[in-house]
């Protein structure tokens, strides 16, 4: 089937430099996760990185200045993950809502894209070190032809890796990804490759961009919203919800292990709940 998105065999980031903080946790941090880990652990967490443009406000900086801080902020949230054994994270990096906002703003997240997937492909090395494979998800052809070729060349650069994933969502909302996923079946049947008595939410659940990837079991949104603007709204049905108040680029090692906690306290009840949906 065709698919509008450039995708790699599994998913995940690149923890170095730029994309990755290689800062080791502080020895009251490692005590804290080690505790953590004694209880159930979700694998997959996905993150609406939300308060930037707040922040720069904020701290009387210029939005681009916020949008880059957030940036930093997801590297060192993703050397977190990996040391609290968090090996798959997806990430709201751009929605195709965002595309509305003003042109100054649109360009200047283009640019610190085109820099920062750029910076990525100059890291080879250390992809191949710590084996991190990349999946960007969304309506590629919607962003400027040499971003596509940059994401694409990263893709493909991380296929083969799979000791820890990222997904990351860009020219993504959920309702373009399900309508997509709607059009392949319904090209499928046309073509007579899919029969109409076939058509079920399995099949429709294969169509989606994260088919390749399990549903996220905690989902994180910061600043404060109590909404989930379009993202993963398939994926997230059973997920933990955690909601915090804390801007993005002030986000903690403290917030992200609070989440966990409501993820564990939560846990029976979430399982219960994935089991009695499960088609017997």
């Amino acid at each position: 089937m065709r698919k509008s998105f450039i995708e790699g065999d599994e998913t995940w980031i690149c923890f170095i430099m730029s994309w990755i903080r290689d800062k080791e946790l502080s020895l009251i941090e490692r005590l804290c996760a080690n505790v953590l880990k004694a209880g159930p652990m979700p694998k997959h967490v996905a993150f609406i990185m939300d308060g930037n443009r707040r922040y720069a406000q904020k701290c009387h900086v210029e939005r681009q200045e916020g949008h880059s801080q957030g940036f930093e902020k997801l590297a060192e949230t993703l050397r977190w993950c990996l040391n609290l054994g968090i090996c798959e994270v997806t990430v709201y990096a751009f929605s195709i809502e965002n595309f509305k906002r003003s042109k100054e703003e649109v360009d200047g997240l283009m640019e610190l894209a085109r820099q920062k997937f750029t910076r990525l492909l100059e890291e080879k090395d250390k992809l191949q070190k710590h084996e991190v494979c990349i999946r960007v998800i969304g309506d590629l052809s919607l962003l400027p032809e040499d971003i596509q070729r940059l994401i694409a060349q990263a893709v493909l650069e991380t296929k083969a890796y799979s000791k820890c994933f990222l997904n990351v969502c860009f020219a993504y909302t959920s309702r373009h990804e399900i309508s997509n996923a709607v059009r392949e079946v319904a090209w499928g049947v046309e073509e007579g490759l899919i029969e109409p008595r076939d058509v079920c939410e399995s099949l429709l659940d294969q169509c989606l961009y994260t088919s390749n990837s399990p549903d996220p079991d905690l989902l994180i949104r910061t600043s404060g919203e109590v909404r989930l603007s379009d993202f993963l709204l398939w994926q997230t049905s059973h997920a933990c919800l955690v909601f915090q108040s804390v801007l993005w680029p002030e986000y903690t090692f403290w917030n992200l292990c609070e989440a966990v906690l409501r993820y564990q306290y939560n846990y029976s009840a979430i399982q219960q709940k994935s089991i009695k949906a499960i088609p017997s």
